[in-house]
């Protein structure tokens, strides 16, 4: 039952996120949502929680009956995340989550956890692969007969990717490796956690500029012309995405000094192609232009 809940979830997730995929089409979705600086997450995930066959995690108190158990893997964990992200590469995140727990004995209780993170990810694109650090407490709630109540610290790293499918929403897949004290009295048990989640995602700049624009001058696609080299931004032909030279202002290969008209472009039509200016058609010398009477 708890794996078919898992792939239930992850399968909604993944039909929604698609959908919401397919709703943005003005500009390739690989290039479209890319982290930027300032913005939060606020999201919710489900998994798959692996304790370690050697994690201790009980009451210790002489009058408790328990003692060291044996847990049972996997269960589901579900939790709540918030992030935040100063810079669009480095962020810090809060997670609370909880995961049923059950013991190779029968016995039943709850894990429950809390956590705090640095993570570090990659920019360019709406793909985010990232990585994280962080540090927490694992505790286990239990009847006394069981496990009875007990907090242990752990800290854990882990990798992952964010999938930025709109401009304010992400899907999200984490594995993790938590360290906490093992039945020996040392560390690590090393227990394992894999995750989904969805996030809503705040604080997007109205615009974003698509890394599409390798020369970072605001025009792409085809409206920048010179797609490697930067618009000179001076009042002549800033819309076309190219740099203009100062010595040829129209852009016609023919310098101002030898250009009688150096505002505008030569057409190189065949005729004077070499004054620098556009020419204005004139009707063929073969054909006869009728001349209009005057009315009397």
């Amino acid at each position: 039952m708890k794996l078919w809940t898992f792939v239930l979830l992850t399968f909604l997730a993944l039909v929604l996120c698609h959908s919401q995929a397919l709703a943005q089409e003005e500009e390739p979705w690989l290039t479209r949502n890319a982290p930027e600086d300032g913005l939060w997450e606020l999201g919710f995930y489900w998994g798959g929680f692996l304790p370690d066959s050697n994690l201790e995690l009980y009451d210790a108190n002489p009058d408790t009956p328990g003692g060291p158990v044996d847990f049972d893997s996997p269960t589901l964990e579900v939790g709540v995340r918030a992030a935040y992200f100063p810079l669009a590469a480095v962020g810090l995140e809060l997670e609370a989550a909880a995961a049923d727990m059950q013991t190779t004995a029968g016995g039943g209780g709850s894990f429950q956890m809390g956590r705090a993170h640095l993570v570090a990810q990659m920019t360019p694109w709406s793909l985010v692969p990232f990585a994280m650090v962080g540090l927490g407490a694992l505790s286990v709630k239990s009847d006394t007969d069981v496990a009875g109540n007990d907090t242990d610290f752990s800290y854990y790293v882990g990798l992952g990717t964010k999938f930025e499918l709109a401009r304010w929403f992400q899907l999200r897949a984490d594995a993790r490796s938590l360290f906490s004290p093992d039945k020996d009295g040392g560390f690590p048990a090393a227990s394992l956690q894999f995750q989904m989640g969805l996030a809503f995602v705040l604080g997007r700049s109205a615009e974003h500029t698509p890394v599409t624009d390798y020369d970072l001058d605001g025009f792409v696609g085809p409206e920048d012309r010179c797609a490697h080299e930067a618009e000179t931004i001076n009042d002549f032909q800033d819309d076309d995405g190219c740099p203009d030279d100062p010595n040829d202002r129209d852009g016609d290969k023919l310098n101002n000094d030898v250009d009688s008209c150096p505002d505008q472009a030569e057409d190189f039509d065949e005729v004077e192609d070499t004054d620098g200016c556009p020419d204005v058609e004139e009707a063929p010398k073969d054909v006869e232009v009728p001349i209009e009477e005057p009315k009397l």
